[in-house]
């Protein structure tokens, strides 16, 4: 698929490839004579919420089986690959088989994903499951978004090496261009809005571990004429936000503007747990992030990370606290924490950084062949 043949040849297999990760394989395809493999169809892509404006790509043929599935991983065997970058699916044989395969080949292998199970993060990150242990020292470089966990994987695996990738959006450096949140009379008539103070959701509601429960919850102690709430997203569990004055729902949003102007005119960032990429975006707009703390009942992505080591959140246990801590806000520590976070965003989560350190990690491992 790519032109520049006399080039190291990459493989990567992803489920697919969603417009906030386009600008990061095109990184890599200006390094490496790289071919994409997908593995979920379009028609999957639009059900799990997520579009896909990349089109270049090779599809795989996958087959459920229950919990686990299988992936045709032949054309990856005949391609004669330097280097192959794995979804790191511990529940598909194929994977297991592909990394065992490339043992007695030249080819060199990377697993790429959380480096932990995000429902067991509280127990993994005391000591990493063995089943898990092994299935990342078949590989020969495992790609982790963050530094927090690469430190736990070295403790497991000391021989091995792990990368901490800094995961992002496509969009970032523009966004983190913008200027903070300044209050806008004319944005909010534009968007009929009237609550002084503002929160923003922008998140899929693709799972119940995102708790929209608690959303609903929090919209219902607040007081309506003085707090708004700015929902960007859609999904199988997403509420029903109409009978709610206060509540401004706009569903999926592409529009870089439209999305621009909404964050503008948002104070904080909430979404109450199984943050990720939403933080990176929030983050990157200047907003304080308010979620709940990691439990053995709640979960957080990796991401959650990001939060703590910028200290840009406000962490809460319950939603007493909650109310408690967002009474007594004021609009500097709010700017405060929101410059925290962009600055955060700009020192070490741009994509140009992501994309030089796959690349770099990819050269480390060709320099070993």
């Amino acid at each position: 698929m790519n032109k520049n043949s006399h080039l190291p040849k990459i493989a990567i297999i992803q489920p697919l490839i969603p417009h906030y990760r386009q600008e990061f394989f095109s990184g890599i395809r200006k390094v490496y004579n790289t071919d994409l493999y997908c593995f979920e169809s379009t028609s999957q892509s639009e059900n799990m919420g997520f579009f896909q404006t990349e089109s270049n790509y090779l599809q795989l043929k996958k087959w459920n089986v229950g919990p686990i599935y299988f992936l045709s991983i032949f054309p990856l065997l005949t391609r004669q690959y330097d280097v192959i970058i794995i979804l790191a699916a511990i529940k598909s044989p194929s994977v297991w088989i592909l990394l065992l395969i490339m043992k007695f080949c030249k080819c060199k292998t990377i697993l790429w994903g959380h480096g932990i199970s995000l429902p067991r993060y509280l127990k993994e990150s005391r000591r990493i499951h063995y089943i898990r242990r092994l299935f990342y020292s078949l590989a020969d470089m495992g790609w982790l978004y963050t530094e927090n966990e690469c430190h736990l994987w070295q403790k497991s695996i000391s021989r091995k090496k792990f990368i901490a990738l800094g995961n992002t959006i496509s969009d970032v450096e523009r966004i983190t261009a913008l200027p903070l949140h300044k209050f806008s009379t004319d944005l909010q008539k534009k968007y009929g809005i009237k609550t002084r103070c503002n929160f923003i959701f922008c998140a899929r509601f693709s799972s119940p571990q995102r708790h929209p429960e608690l959303l609903i919850q929090l919209i219902e102690l607040l007081d309506p004429e003085q707090y708004g709430f700015i929902i960007i997203g859609t999904g199988p569990y997403k509420p029903e936000f109409s009978c709610y004055k206060n509540v401004y729902d706009y569903d999926a949003v592409y529009d870089s503007q439209v999305k621009d102007e909404l964050f503008s005119i948002a104070d904080i960032y909430f979404q109450p747990a199984w943050i990720g990429l939403s933080c990176v975006e929030a983050m990157a707009y200047g907003k304080p992030i308010l979620t709940f703390q990691r439990t053995e009942d709640l979960h957080q992505g990796v991401e959650f990370f990001y939060i703590q080591d910028a200290k840009c959140g406000i962490i809460i246990h319950s939603l007493e606290e909650a109310l408690q801590e967002i009474r007594k806000l004021s609009m500097e520590q709010i700017q405060l924490l929101g410059a925290r976070a962009k600055n955060y965003v700009k020192a070490n989560l741009t994509m140009a950084q992501m994309i030089r350190r796959a690349n770099d990690s990819i050269a480390d491992l060709l320099q070993l062949m």
